[in-house]
């Protein structure tokens, strides 16, 4: 890729601990927009634990990306939708993270 980031890749992780009992896996494709400078990739697929939802998949996302909790979401999508509360995330879901652009 010309500029040198990634565009896309797999990771599998768990969300073990949690007090729900797993029941296979969710294959979720997160997008990252307006985060070139901090994130050396610009979507990811992310292989959880089912059930699992929008906080899980944020928490995880700190521990693999630090640098995205100093990020100022504008906004989460899901599925081409708003997020809205802490919803459960099902398998083939698309989460687009929206951040501050610069400009005028």
């Amino acid at each position: 890729m010309p500029n040198g980031h990634s565009p896309r890749r797999l990771i599998r992780l768990s969300t073990e601990g949690k007090s729900r009992r797993s029941r296979g896996y969710v294959n979720v494709q997160v997008q990252y927009a307006g985060m070139t400078s901090v994130i050396d990739t610009t979507s990811e697929t992310m292989q959880l634990n089912s059930p699992s939802t929008l906080a899980d998949l944020e928490n995880i996302l700190w521990q693999l990306h630090p640098a995205l909790q100093s990020m100022q979401w504008i906004q989460v999508l899901l599925n081409g939708t708003a997020a809205a509360g802490n919803p459960d995330l099902n398998d083939g879901d698309v989460v687009v993270f929206l951040t501050r652009m610069g400009g005028g």
